[in-house]
């Protein structure tokens, strides 16, 4: 494993954080809110099934009235750089565009938030749940998955834990968890 960022010793213990390599085993999407993020692309698959074979059938189903939807963006230079917005995010036309869509229709929205009627705060709160779950999935194709290790003096691991799309959490995390540790015995 590659040690990141994080590399702090107290009283004897080692707190790493590290690319996690069980993070890319599963996909975000198992455990997305019931959404569902398609593309249609010929060199990158699609997230979820798309809820029609026929492209143009598909957006129109993502974009109906019933439903709440983001565009997703696709930039591909090197790596893969995933994004929920109206417009292309990206200033690249030649490496970039459109890739498909993220929705999740209004009745599994009032379920999962518990509302009997969809405001605009709420619309703009479900729309960013969207673009996040956008973020999560692209962090996740491009190997973005974290965990952080601490280990005792003679190397024995003594606690760690993975999962980690964001270094900064899992950062956060492995240094709380390195003081709670580290707490009982000064």
């Amino acid at each position: 494993m590659t040690k990141l960022a994080l590399d702090t010793e107290a009283n004897g213990l080692t707190a790493t954080v590290e690319h996690d390599p069980h993070g890319a085993d599963e996909s975000p999407r198992e455990w997305a809110m019931e959404s569902v993020f398609f593309g249609f692309h010929r060199g990158f698959a699609s997230p979820d099934p798309a809820p029609d074979s026929d492209p143009e059938t598909a957006r129109d189903i993502a974009t109906a009235n019933d439903n709440i939807c983001l565009p997703v963006w696709l930039y591909a230079h090197g790596g893969t750089c995933y994004r929920a917005a109206e417009k292309n995010p990206f200033h690249c036309p030649w490496d970039s565009g459109l890739f498909g869509f993220i929705y999740i229709t209004r009745d599994n929205a009032r379920k999962i938030y518990g509302i009997k009627r969809i405001t605009e705060k709420q619309r703009l709160r479900l729309l960013a749940d969207l673009a996040a779950q956008v973020e999560t999935y692209s962090q996740w194709a491009n190997g973005e998955t974290y965990c952080w290790v601490i280990k005792d003096a003679d190397g024995v691991v003594i606690d760690a834990c993975g999962g980690y799309y964001s270094e900064d959490d899992a950062e956060s995390d492995a240094l709380e968890e390195l003081a709670s540790l580290i707490k009982p015995h000064t």
